[in-house]
């Protein structure tokens, strides 16, 4: 990571290693946690940034709405067509494929503007690259933030997701991980099962 590495460059860039799309996709189908925000909290981890609460209330103030109201309805759109494509036999295949692709192309913006309107709430972060495990301890300690504001307990699996994203991000191995993690473990007020 360069000192001067925008939210959105990291984000492809984690994004595009093996083990963070799926687990990034996990955490968001299976505890409605944001892909996003979980990757701002990374991102301001590698700049050895630690949330403090006001921070996080703003963002999510921001985020959630715009992703319930523009990203989430966009992406829904698409996983229909994609899924079930009620109007696929009516169109030319080509048009149907094309809207589709328009579709996803203004998804991708969306979540580009949700995550250039959270670095610019944050003033980018000025401090340069953490080293690793600093890095990887304020990642965690965001992400642990992010999950207790949620309303959620981390379980085994969850753990895990979250590990592979801080070790994507930090450079930090899946050992030193759990170690950064067994904080998050104690994290949030309710269960996920409720």
């Amino acid at each position: 990571m360069s000192a001067s590495e925008g939210f959105w460059a990291f984000s492809v860039r984690i994004y595009g290693k093996p083990d963070v799309p799926p687990a990034c996709l996990d955490l968001q189908n299976d505890y409605g946690l944001d892909v996003n925000l979980l990757l701002y909290c990374c991102w301001l981890g590698t700049h050895g940034v630690k949330l403090d609460a006001a921070t996080l209330e703003r963002a999510l103030a921001f985020a959630n709405p715009w992703a319930e109201h523009v990203v989430r309805p966009l992406r829904q759109a698409r996983t229909w067509m994609k899924r079930d494509g009620g109007a696929r036999g009516q169109l030319p295949p080509d048009a149907y494929t094309e809207l589709r692709e328009s579709i996803k192309a203004i998804e991708l913006e969306a979540e580009r503007l949700q995550q250039l309107a959270l670095e610019l709430m944050t003033n980018p972060p000025t401090p340069g690259p953490a080293v690793e495990n600093e890095a990887a301890s304020c990642a965690s300690v965001n992400l642990e933030l992010y999950v207790s504001e949620a309303g959620l307990t981390p379980d085994a699996d969850m753990r895990m997701h979250l590990a592979k994203i801080i070790n994507a991000s930090t450079g930090v191995g899946p050992a030193q991980d759990a170690a950064q993690l067994a904080a998050v473990s104690r994290s949030g007020e309710r269960s996920t099962d409720g």
